[in-house]
């Protein structure tokens, strides 16, 4: 597992999946951190933001 420091962008590409099991969201983002491409992170632990540039 690899942990990205905050406010670090990690990609462009975003797709949500829902565990209603568990009763959480986690969103797979593109990111070189990861053998295939693809991290999964949890949504209560994320804080949106604006990308500018």
């Amino acid at each position: 597992m690899t942990g990205k420091p905050n406010g670090k962008i990690v990609g462009d590409y975003c797709t949500t999946v829902r565990n209603a099991a568990e009763n959480i969201t986690f969103i797979a983002v593109k990111t070189d951190s990861a053998a295939n491409g693809i991290g999964w992170m949890n949504t209560k632990v994320l804080t949106p933001t604006t990308q500018t540039g």
